[in-house]
């Protein structure tokens, strides 16, 4: 252990070269750009004042935050609602329907009328109201009269116009219409206030499943709106920077402002990076190893000249790369 740490003690000059040789090669690395640069300022509505700029690559013209948002509100404004049924009101319903018809059965009002036949009659109402569905009362605001709606029972979806669904408020009228010019109509209120009673809604707001279906709606739409071609011309000098126009230069804009590395180069340019800074590094030390030995030898002016030297040489580099990076 001691030998150990006298061979530490008697290196400690090389091994902080080495250290400083590798935190330095990182460091450079680290602070090399990923992305190019916009070198044009953009000013809507003002003539360009540069030279007539043409398209380096392909890209797509993006849409502009102002047509996103329309956007974004008219697929909500008309998006469509979804319900879910509930099937075991039906079979309460017809199970309260059962006990309580006895009662209008054996109403004054019902003598000389066939009691199987208003049975019936009264039983047919209710798989009509089913058939279509009773919409909850207070799910009565969420829906547009006369608007496209979605009915899911099970796994089974079913689109039908919202009006078509009973309501409690167009009960009255859909009774009164059922029992208009027949034979039972001596029964209308007395079959009013029964149904009143015992009809349930099954049909129900769902609310996951429609902001479910939103934000599906939202995610797949397109947030571009064409396609500019390499070379073709985008703008010319003296043009005004509206309309089209601007919407082409804010998109290419974006385009360098988010321009990566792609996943699948990024080891190799990383690697590429480390072997050419380490090299330049590498030369330098070699240099004040053979023709600076003073400054070699001493570890604060070797580190201060190490030091300066990355500095200059990650500012000029990094210049270097911007300037290529232009359009």
């Amino acid at each position: 252990m001691k030998d150990f740490i006298n061979k530490l003690y008697q290196n400690h000059a090389l091994i902080y070269k080495v250290i400083l040789f590798l935190a330095t090669t990182v460091f450079i690395v680290y602070l090399f750009p990923k992305g190019g640069q916009f070198k044009y300022n953009i000013q809507k509505g003002k003539p360009w004042q540069y030279e007539n700029l043409y398209a380096p690559f392909d890209f797509a013209i993006q849409k502009s935050d102002e047509a996103l948002k329309l956007e974004a509100e008219e697929i909500e404004t008309n998006q469509q609602l979804f319900f879910v049924v509930n099937e075991e009101v039906k079979e309460i319903v017809k199970d309260n329907y059962s006990k309580k018809i006895p009662l209008i059965l054996e109403d004054s009002s019902a003598i000389g009328i066939n009691k199987k036949r208003i049975n019936a009659f009264g039983q047919k109402f209710i798989e009509s109201v089913y058939k279509v569905g009773f919409l909850n009362k207070a799910d009565n605001s969420k829906v547009q009269k006369n608007k496209l709606i979605s009915l899911r029972k099970g796994n089974e979806l079913k689109d039908i116009i919202s009006d078509q669904l009973f309501t409690t408020d167009n009960l009255v009228i859909s009774i009164h219409n059922y029992f208009d010019n027949t034979r039972y109509q001596v029964l209308e209120d007395k079959f009013t206030t029964l149904f009143f009673e015992i009809l349930e809604p099954n049909v129900f707001y769902d609310e996951e499943l429609t902001n479910r279906a939103l934000e599906e709606e939202l995610k797949n739409r397109s947030f571009t709106k064409g396609l500019v071609s390499q070379y073709e011309i985008i703008i010319s000098k003296g043009d005004l920077v509206e309309g089209e126009k601007y919407e082409i230069l804010t998109s290419l804009k974006k385009e360098y402002d988010t321009q990566l590395w792609s996943e699948i180069n990024y080891n190799w340019i990383v690697f590429g990076y480390t072997i050419l800074v380490a090299l330049v590094l590498l030369m330098l030390f070699l240099f004040l190893e053979k023709y600076r030995k003073s400054i070699y030898e001493n570890n604060t002016k070797f580190h201060k000249s190490v030091v300066g030297f990355s500095l200059n040489t990650t500012i000029l580099t990094l210049l270097s790369l911007l300037q290529k990076a232009e359009i």
